[in-house]
């Protein structure tokens, strides 16, 4: 009965949050239409967002169809102030009598008050002649008379044909369509654009064009030809260059004609280029469709009502999600649906996201607070089974706050033990899994998602199989034995397993059981066996390694002492000699190995050090050692401090132990170069031999420790092969970078980079 109860509550809360949805739907519905239809004043936004998308679809492509021979500053500094007598025009025309068409696009409405009427005569003459020229009349308001500007009489009966340049303003001042007819009053003609087109085909009839259409902008300095009026009067141009082309004629000096703000650019454009972009919009049928209202309304109404199923059907905790998804898949859509040429505005549908989550947010709000009442009812029915918190804080009330506080502390008391469990799996030292009898993750710490996560194991581990996580993506050979949970868990040491990374796991196991003794799962603990293992790996090497070095020259020298009294004693010099040899070298071995464990505990304390100084005392104290195998040192030529942070008496070591190298590894009458680089952020430091030079092999392992190479056997090569590896260490502790270039009989080359010290320090330089 209990369970039905509590079934029937859930039913009764879904119901609720039902409704909920169809009200908070309705709502956003109809602001999407209010948008649409404009009740709000959202429509900048609109027109804000069709600019944008004309602005990144703007053409860039070259159109040397279309010429526009400008009326600029130039021109008027030749010709004079305008306007012009028009001769000036007639001359001009018959330039352009090879062209498909010819726009002037200016207003002949009165005659040439310059002289008699022989300007216009001439001006008629070449019109006539050319057979193409348009010309055309504007609709001018004034004083909300309408008054048509049309040429006169003389040029109109010549020219081809005429045409309107009326250009539409949108109410924020800018230009965004083209009327392709006349349709205020007689007469109807076409716009100029497409009059121009129909001259262009003749013999083709242009497609109908709509009444208004919206523009497409190029970029006017880069896709149309710009030709100086007063260049092609003095004959620049020649008629040939004008052939198959249109030509459009029109005012754009500073001061004169028309300019008018478009959506791209920063810049007004003047009246002709809005002509040319027309033309250009016309001939290549490229206008933006715009949707009928009804359609737009359908179109936003199917979006809102998508976005709604996706509230209704997506979890909580995916919302905020699902908006940002369908915020920019309506962008997309209109973005894609403007690259065809319609207009689809996503305007109406990204406010109703923004308005839709708060208002999603507080009804889902308020059923959850009738929620919490039903399952409060359930749960004072079953008062006998539970123990109420004893706080007075957590009574129940109409208060949201104390409802929550109620709930808090019920699940407070219900969850202290998993709570306890949870904190001492997360804070073992070690990786911790819980599984259920199946092998399924249910509870990992930490450490566990961390080193999972560093072996490309797909998260959440919570329900994946740990036996199926480590035999695909931890174990390095498949060779290995599977991690069987069930046989783990009997026995009492574990199961090494070597991981991809080359590191040594140890997998142990428990069952765990419950209060009545039935199975319940496994309690799985990983722990990391390589630093372990790395460490007894290392002290074997060390230890067969130095008992060995350290013994050799000791028996050398019982054995020297062993001859000495013998029958045929080493005379004493060479006696002494040999022994001091035997003596250096272990004492050598020991202070390698004492200064690379110095470099591991020692306090790192460093201040601003000269390097070219640290070279200096490098090659002074391997001077001797260098003159006794007749090997040459070449000092760094460098002028600079080259100052690095670091530990002088570290740095002076390791590249004397380069140097030393070097000359132990060069034959007699070579030489051993330092050079000091200057780069950007470093100061690099190469030590250069022209010897016996290394295999690729060797140079892999040089800075491993141990290693010592006899190419030919030579006895002044001597060590314990923890030279390098003193090196290494000390440039890790100064956060430097080694590189070496070797070939074998060719030399070596070992580079050095050590970060630059650019602070200022009042204390004096070591």
């Amino acid at each position: 009965m209990q369970i039905a109860h509590l079934f029937s509550t859930l039913k009764t809360n879904w119901s609720r949050l039902k409704r909920e949805w169809v009200i908070t739907f309705l709502i956003v519905q109809w602001f999407a239409v209010a948008v649409t239809l404009g009740w709000l004043p959202f429509s900048s936004f609109d027109r804000l967002i069709y600019d944008t998308w004309l602005q990144t679809d703007r053409q860039t492509s070259s159109n040397t169809q279309i010429v526009l021979v400008e009326i600029d500053d130039k021109s008027i500094a030749q010709l004079g102030r305008w306007p012009w007598r028009r001769a000036a025009i007639a001359a001009a025309l018959p330039t352009f009598r090879q062209a498909d068409a010819v726009l002037l696009d200016i207003l002949f409405s009165e005659p040439d008050n310059h002289s008699d009427a022989l300007d216009d005569d001439a001006l008629a003459q070449s019109i006539r002649q050319n057979g193409r020229v348009l010309l055309p009349y504007a609709l001018q308001v004034i004083q909300n008379q309408e008054k048509w500007i049309k040429p006169i009489d003389q040029l109109a009966d010549v020219a081809n044909t005429l045409c309107h340049i009326n250009v539409p303003v949108d109410t924020d001042g800018v230009v965004r369509q083209m009327s392709m007819y006349s349709l205020a009053a007689p007469p109807f003609h076409e716009h100029c654009s497409l009059a121009l087109a129909r001259v262009m085909h003749p013999t083709n009839e242009v497609a109908s064009v709509p009444v208004l259409i919206n523009l497409r902008f190029a970029d006017d300095q880069k896709n149309y030809q710009h030709l100086s009026f007063v260049d092609v009067l003095n004959g620049t141009y020649k008629p040939a260059f004008f052939a198959h082309k249109v030509v459009i004629v029109g005012a754009k000096a500073t001061g004169v004609g028309d300019q008018y703000a478009v959506p791209v650019g920063s810049h007004l454009m003047s009246g002709m280029e809005i002509q040319a972009n027309a033309l250009s919009t016309v001939m290549a049928r490229s206008w933006i469709h715009p949707l009928s209202l009804s359609i737009v309304l359908g179109i936003q109404c199917c979006l809102i009502s998508v976005l709604f199923l996706g509230v209704l059907l997506t979890p909580s905790k995916r919302l905020p999600l699902l908006f940002i998804s369908f915020a920019g898949g309506v962008v997309a859509l209109s973005w894609l649906s403007f690259q065809l040429n319609w207009w689809i505005t996503p305007l109406p549908a990204i406010l109703a996201v923004m308005l839709t989550y708060p208002l999603w947010s507080w009804r889902r709000l308020v059923a959850a607070i009738r929620y919490t009442e039903q399952v409060h009812q359930v749960l004072e029915k079953q008062s006998s089974q539970w123990q109420k918190p004893n706080s007075a804080e957590t009574e129940w009330s109409e208060d949201l706050d104390v409802r929550l506080s109620y709930v808090q502390a019920v699940s407070k008391q219900l969850g202290q033990w998993q709570m306890f469990m949870l904190d001492s799996i997360q804070q073992a030292p070690d990786i911790r899994v819980i599984t259920d009898t199946e092998g399924h993750i249910r509870l990992a710490n930490e450490l566990a998602i961390t080193e999972f996560a560093a072996l490309n194991v797909p998260m959440p581990l919570a329900g994946a199989s740990l036996p199926h996580i480590l035999s695909r993506y931890c174990l390095k050979d498949a060779s290995q034995s599977p991690i069987d949970l069930s046989v783990l868990a009997n026995e009492s040491n574990g199961q090494e397993t070597i991981i991809q990374t080359g590191s040594i796991w140890l997998v142990k196991a428990s069952h765990l059981v419950g209060a009545s003794g039935e199975a319940m799962g496994y309690s799985i603990s990983i722990v990391d066996l390589t630093p372990i293992k790395l460490a007894e790996k290392n002290r074997e090497e060390t230890l067969s390694f130095l008992s060995h070095d350290m013994r050799t020259p000791q028996a050398a020298i019982l054995a020297l002492i062993e001859l000495q009294n013998g029958a045929q004693p080493l005379p004493d010099d060479e006696f002494k000699r040999r022994i001091a040899k035997q003596v250096n070298q272990t004492l050598s071995l020991a202070d390698d190995f004492v200064q690379i464990n110095r470099l591991q505990v020692a306090e790192k304390q460093f201040v601003p050090v000269m390097l070219i100084d640290v070279l200096s005392d490098a090659l002074d104290q391997l001077w001797p050692l260098a003159k006794q195998y007749g090997v040459r040192l070449q000092y760094p030529d460098f002028e600079e401090e080259a100052i690095v942070l670091g530990h002088r008496e570290w740095l002076t070591r390791a590249f004397v132990n380069l140097l030393s190298n070097a000359i132990k590894y060069s034959e007699d009458d070579q030489s051993v170069s330092v050079q000091l680089i200057d780069q950007e952020n470093t100061w690099q430091v190469q030590v250069i031999d022209h010897g016996l030079g290394m295999t690729a092999a060797q140079v892999d392992q040089l800075f491993d420790g141990f290693q010592r190479y006899h190419h030919d056997g030579s006895s002044k090569r001597t060590g314990a092969g923890l030279g390098m590896l003193f090196v290494a260490e000390v440039m890790k502790l100064h956060h430097g970078e080694i590189s070496v270039d070797s070939q074998i009989h060719q030399g070596t080359t070992i580079s050095v980079s050590l970060p630059k010290e650019i602070h200022s320090y009042d204390e004096p330089l070591i």
